[in-house]
């Protein structure tokens, strides 16, 4: 019989507990037009560490036919318009940047990405021309307990 082995614990159990990633995704079907998605952290403040899209077929990039991604924090009542993104990505030929089916669009946030408890963050998806989003996820990974 083999001699069984103490458990590992780190004394940075709890910070390591603490910064564990998690998802939120949002499935809104078919998106055609403008609109925003709201997330609601009820539980904990977070802090947003990465955002991207995943459409079931590929979106062009195109200069008159396409979208604009934003994250906006709405705050606690959601008035809030501070925005996440210093520059909104979009989907047009200047930006070199295709949406492809069933890979990770990024919406990477570079500021004010720290929540308080109770805050809703918005997925804005602003649609320019007659672009379809084909059936996305929307999907928003973060860190609680900050």
């Amino acid at each position: 019989m083999a001699a069984s082995l103490p458990p590992i614990v780190s004394k940075d159990w709890a910070a390591a507990r603490c910064s564990t990633r998690k998802t939120a995704t949002l499935c809104p079907g078919d998106i055609t037009a403008t609109g925003s998605y709201s997330i609601s952290f009820n539980y904990s403040n977070v802090r947003v560490v990465a955002a991207y899209v995943i459409p079931d077929a590929d979106l062009a990039a195109d200069n008159s036919n396409y979208f604009t991604f934003q994250l906006t924090n709405r705050g606690l009542t959601g008035g809030g318009t501070t925005t996440l993104l210093a520059t909104a990505v979009n989907t047009t030929v200047a930006s070199g940047t295709s949406a492809l089916a069933y890979e990770h669009f990024m919406v990477t946030p570079d500021q004010n990405q720290e929540l308080a408890k109770g805050s809703v963050l918005s997925f804005e998806v602003v649609e320019s021309g007659t672009a379809t989003l084909s059936n996305p996820s929307l999907v928003v990974e973060y860190q609680e307990n900050l």
